[in-house]
């Protein structure tokens, strides 16, 4: 899904506003959380610490949608 992969942008820049657009965009169009969780996976894997910052951003709005 096209969403999933500008999530996984998203996280990469480091930008909590496209990151919440995103994620709910993906949501709208039928993403489940575990799709959602890999995403940021994947951006950990090749960008370390700061996407793991920043994958925390995902996972707080997770929770509230």
């Amino acid at each position: 899904m096209h969403e999933l992969i500008v999530l996984a942008v998203a996280v990469t820049t480091r930008c909590y506003e496209c990151i919440a657009v995103h994620m709910t965009k993906a949501i709208e169009l039928g993403a489940i959380k575990r799709e959602i969780v890999e995403a940021p996976d994947v951006v950990i894997a090749l960008n370390a610490g700061a996407a793991l910052t920043y994958s925390a951003c995902v996972f707080d709005a997770l929770q509230t949608n």
